[in-house]
């Protein structure tokens, strides 16, 4: 599997790119052609699908919009092409609030979107997505202890609600924030 790419843009196509990666040629489907040029160089986080009939990579620039896209073609009458095409016409961060609002209207908004497919998806991503305002929060002064708690296996929507506790210690170090989410967690979950 090819899980990322670097290399100069040899082409830019209305929904994808070419790039060349030490002289072999890859497309690339891409939902922001508009933010690159040509003969720039590019690095895209990549998921390649595998049909019977296709093999095709689909790119993005940052890790948290890979994740959603997989998360997204995993519900229900979203294949890869819709998923792109969403990512398109709306921020991560808009989807991810319309989805934890359940704002079915917003998501009806989006091209390709009906009712059933809307709530179909908020259904499927609900528990699994954090509050888009706690994903704003965590590049201030709690990403690292976000971070640090997803690698000790706790789920994005286990940690709702972080955020906010961890204001009451933002003023101390790092492996306080640390012990306090986990007290916090601990106690979220009825631990001792």
């Amino acid at each position: 599997m090819i899980a990322f790419l670097r290399g100069t843009v040899f082409r830019i196509g209305v929904d994808y790119v070419l790039i060349d990666v030490n002289g072999v040629g890859y497309k690339v489907n891409f939902n922001k052609v508009d933010q690159v040029s040509l003969k720039s160089q590019l690095f895209l986080y990549t998921i390649q699908i595998i049909k019977e009939d296709s093999h095709t990579l689909y790119g993005f620039l940052t890790q948290e919009e890979l994740s959603f896209f997989e998360q997204l073609i995993n519900v229900k009458g979203i294949g890869p092409r819709l998923g792109l095409n969403m990512l398109s016409a709306s921020s991560l961060e808009r989807i991810s609030k319309a989805i934890f609002d359940q704002d079915v209207t917003y998501l009806k908004s989006l091209p390709g979107i009906g009712a059933k497919t809307a709530a179909q998806i908020v259904l499927d991503l609900k528990g699994k997505l954090v509050n888009s305002d706690e994903t704003s929060a965590n590049v201030g002064p709690f990403h690292d202890t976000i971070e640090a708690m997803k690698a000790l296996g706790y789920k994005p929507s286990e940690l709702t609600g972080l955020v906010n506790e961890l204001k009451s210690v933002e003023s101390e170090d790092e492996s306080t924030r640390l012990k306090h989410a986990l007290a916090w967690i601990r106690s979220k979950k009825g631990g001792f």
